[in-house]
Parts: structure tokens; C-alpha cells; sequence
């Protein structure tokens, strides 16, 4: 006997900040100048209100793109493989990027293949 597990996108939405987060990828944005990747320095977030306002286009522009579209089946996919245990796309992760201490709670994020820059 098993069990069937169904989620939409209705039962489980996407954020505005990760509607954000894909629209840069699709737009080819660069992430810097963004207040998340400063660890050290965290102050409040003054942008929330306008990634709010600018949610619903950036979300009709992310699915009309099919790079937009493979981001979000990819995070559905590892959002399931992590909910019943299938380690193996979660090793594809693992091994694909690395992760080191650099400062405190701070952490350098490459790519495989790729060295840290001094």
C-alpha cells in the first residue's frame, strides 16, 4: 500500500523573493549590490516592499521563459527528493558545489572545478 503525495503550485507557491531571485537568472541580472550575500553587515531589508510590488510581472516573465520554467520544475524537484529522501539529486548538489568557512558565519560558495579567489 502506498501513498500519493500531490502539490500544486496553489497548495505551494513560490515566494516574491525567490520570483526575484529568478528573474535575475532569467534577466541575466547580477546579484551584486544586493543585501543578502553581506553577512557581516546585515542590516534591514528596504527593498521588500517594491520586490512585493514588482512579484506578479517578474512571475509572468519568469514563466514565460523557459529558463524560468526549468528553475522552478529543478526547485520542485529538490523540494520533493528532500520531503521523501531520495539523496541521490541531493548528492548531485552536494558534489557540485563546495562550501568553506571563511569568516565567522559567513561561507564561500564555488563551483566544482572552480578555486576560491583571494
Amino acid at each position: 500500500m502506498g501513498i500519493e503525495i500531490k502539490l500544486s503550485d496553489q497548495q505551494l507557491p513560490v515566494t516574491p523573493v525567490f520570483v526575484d531571485f529568478l528573474n535575475h537568472i532569467v534577466d541575466g541580472q547580477s546579484f551584486m549590490g544586493h543585501e543578502w550575500y553581506d553577512q557581516l553587515n546585515e542590516k534591514l531589508n528596504t527593498e521588500q516592499q517594491n520586490l512585493l510590488l514588482r512579484a506578479n510581472e517578474n512571475a509572468r516573465k519568469v514563466i514565460d521563459s523557459p529558463l524560468g520554467q526549468q528553475a522552478l520544475v529543478r526547485a520542485y524537484e529538490l523540494f520533493v527528493a528532500l520531503l521523501v529522501g531520495d539523496i541521490a539529486p541531493i548528492r548531485e548538489l552536494q558534489f557540485k558545489f563546495h562550501f568553506m568557512p571563511r569568516q565567522k558565519n559567513s561561507w564561500v560558495v564555488f563551483g566544482a572545478g572552480s578555486a576560491p579567489s583571494a
